[in-house]
């Protein structure tokens, strides 16, 4: 049987903990078996830790 593997939004909601604790289990049993998901879930961590590094940006007057 071909493994299913989670999506990109799965995989946030896990990282983000907006999961149940039933899709948390699952999802990280999942990982733990899935080496594409670990290195997708590894992607997203990457670029969420680049982006809180970000300063923000001065915005316009006209945006405020």
């Amino acid at each position: 049987m071909p493994l299913h593997h989670l999506s990109a939004e799965e995989i946030a909601a896990y990282l983000d903990g907006e999961c149940t604790e039933t899709e948390f289990r699952n999802a990280q049993a999942h990982m733990d078996a899935c080496e594409e998901c670990r290195a997708t879930a590894d992607d997203q961590r990457f670029i969420k830790s680049l982006m809180g590094s970000l300063e923000e940006p001065e915005l316009p007057r006209s945006f405020t």
